[in-house]
């Protein structure tokens, strides 16, 4: 078992952290990597077809928190309720979901404890729902490529309208009086 041989026993009770190292904007999705890098060296990516990684970083969570001082749980942006990493920076220890790039990545394909029969018949509907999910998602990003696009042309308008000396001006007094 990979997690009871960088995780010694104990009954302490972990700081929790919720974070998100992963994001969808106009440029389509955007991974944290070097925060990740910067807080575990020692990280494991959970690749597969069949989606096994979520009950894998669920129990993770759980024995992590059950041993480690502090565990930070990174969340799917598309869907909060999915976990998308655990961090356990006091052991410089990451299990993350596939996707992810590392610098010291060790990967467990979760798809080798499968029947492979059973992949072989689900593969072809796998691999649809996948374009499918790439092409939302592509439509998604052009939605808020736009919506930055538009927020940027009337950002002009009302920048050229504004008084920056002014507000500089009400901000150090505001500072003066209150701190």
């Amino acid at each position: 078992d990979i997690f009871k041989q960088h995780v010694p026993a104990a009954n302490s009770k972990a700081s929790i952290r919720k974070r998100f190292y992963r994001a969808v904007c106009c440029k389509g999705e955007l991974y944290l990597n070097e925060s990740v890098n910067s807080l575990c060296k020692q990280i494991y990516a959970l690749s597969g077809e069949f989606d096994g990684a979520q009950a894998v970083l669920r129990i993770a969570a759980e024995e992590a928190m059950g041993c480690a001082e502090e565990v930070i749980l990174s969340y799917d942006p598309r869907d909060t309720e999915k976990l998308d990493a655990v961090l356990i920076p006091d052991l410089s220890l990451a299990f993350v979901d596939s996707g992810w790039s590392a610098d010291e990545e060790a990967e467990i394909f979760l798809d080798a404890v499968l029947p492979k029969e059973k992949i072989r018949q689900l593969r072809p509907q796998l691999r649809e729902m996948r374009r499918l999910e790439d092409r939302i998602m592509g439509i998604a990003c052009g939605f808020l490529a736009q919506a930055k696009d538009l927020h940027d042309e009337l950002e002009q308008v009302y920048k050229a309208a504004m008084d920056f000396d002014a507000l500089n001006e009400f901000t150090e007094d505001y500072i003066k009086a209150h701190i």
